[in-house]
Parts: structure tokens; C-alpha cells; sequence
């Protein structure tokens, strides 16, 4: 059996599923994740260098998601992710972090399933933060002064 088969049938994954709605659910719960995996990410980076753009975008979503400001995902799809990320934040997995050189394989064997089953979910979502960060997508900036001939007011 796979390792990624492993680690989605372990009970410290299981566990992590069955938490994540608690943490969907509770900004403050999925705050202190967001914090932990982030941090522990960039710890780890080398480790996660083969899937480090995606994992930054599960972090994304996370973090837009609880703005309230990107919405368009299945709740099946933050579930995985969040299980996903208490999983790599949990020290006592299926291989435990400590084991220097084998300690995350289990952690980039879930996060790679967890990507390619969300893959459609991560594109879509990385094409809205890519208006979103572009200027064509940010926000209105209020400006001042005067107005140039042909533009109309924001009143």
C-alpha cells in the first residue's frame, strides 16, 4: 500500500477530518491553523519544494475564505484542505516529524493527494486571486481632487 493510502486511512488522519469542521467553522480555530501551518511551512519549505506553489495556495484559500471574501469552493473542499493542514501541524503523525529525512513524506504524500483531488477547486481559486491581486481586479482606491474631463464622480 502507498504511503498516501496510508496516511488518508490513519487514524490521526481521520481524526484531523473529523476536526476540520470545527475549524471551518470557528475563525478563531482556523486562525491559529492558518498561523501554525504557515509558520511551519516556511520552516519546512525545502521539504515542500515540489509542491510549495500549492501548498501556498491551500494557505490562500484558507486566508480568503475566512475573509468572507472567496466563497466560490465546496465545503467538502475546505474540509480536505483543513484536514490536510491539522494534519501537517499535528507532531504525532503517521511518520512523526522528528525523524529526520522521512519525517514529512507522510505530510507531502497527503498534501499531494489532497492537491490532486482539488485540483479543479485550486485552479479556479488561482485564477480569481490572480484578478484579485491584479489591478484590474483590486479594489476601487478613493482618490482626490479634481476630475478629469469625462470621468464621472463616485457619489
Amino acid at each position: 500500500m502507498a504511503i498516501g493510502d496510508r496516511t488518508r486511512r490513519s487514524r490521526v488522519y481521520k481524526e484531523a477530518l473529523g476536526r476540520a469542521k470545527n475549524f471551518m467553522d470557528d475563525p478563531g480555530k482556523l486562525d491559529g491553523l492558518l498561523g501554525k501551518a504557515q509558520a511551519k511551512a516556511e520552516h519546512k519549505q525545502h521539504a515542500l519544494r515540489e509542491i510549495w506553489h500549492q501548498v501556498g495556495l491551500m494557505l490562500d484559500l484558507i486566508k480568503y475564505y475566512r475573509l468572507g471574501e472567496y466563497r466560490d469552493v465546496s465545503a467538502k473542499s475546505m474540509l480536505l484542505v483543513i484536514a490536510a493542514l491539522l494534519y501537517f501541524v499535528m507532531p504525532a503523525d503517521l511518520i512523526p516529524d522528528i525523524l529526520l529525512g522521512f519525517g514529512y513524506i507522510d505530510d507531502i504524500a497527503l498534501f499531494g493527494w489532497t492537491i490532486n483531488s482539488l485540483a479543479d477547486e485550486l485552479k479556479k481559486f488561482e485564477a480569481w486571486l490572480a484578478l484579485h491581486r491584479s489591478p484590474i481586479g483590486a479594489p476601487k482606491q478613493p482618490r482626490e481632487g479634481l476630475l478629469i474631463d469625462g470621468e464621472l464622480a463616485d457619489d
